[in-house]
């Protein structure tokens, strides 16, 4: 099926957002695309442990967590979400729905649902 788009349950959906991120992950911040081992473009700050609600009709929103302190005056556009706090898996990544601004050394919190993930 060239060019179909996959379209799963509810169920499935709730269940990988589960699995993926039941346990939480390791928010970093970047200002272009990571690519997919996430690892181009400039990595921004520390990674930053994050909490995620319970998944709820394909989607997964993260509970409020402590603040990323950049390093330099830049903007982040993108971010990535990893198993650990150095290395580790890749889970996820994706565009910011807008660019952030940021300037250093200011600790810009991350507020209940700052990052929503979807599947379906």
């Amino acid at each position: 099926m060239d060019g179909a788009l996959m379209k799963v349950s509810m169920i499935t959906a709730n269940k990988w957002l589960n699995e993926l991120f039941g346990g939480g992950a390791w928010l970093q911040m970047h200002t272009g695309d990571p690519g997919d081992d996430g690892t181009d473009y400039g990595v921004v700050a520390d990674r930053v442990f994050v909490d995620f609600n319970t998944p709820t009709s394909g989607s997964i929103s993260s509970m409020p967590a402590n603040g990323v302190v950049p390093p330099s005056n830049t903007t982040w556009t993108h971010f990535s979400l990893w198993s650990a706090i150095t290395g580790g898996e890749l889970k996820w990544k994706d565009t910011m729905l807008t660019n952030v601004p940021v300037k250093t050394g200011l600790m810009i919190p991350l507020e209940a649902g700052a990052l929503v993930l979807s599947i379906g």
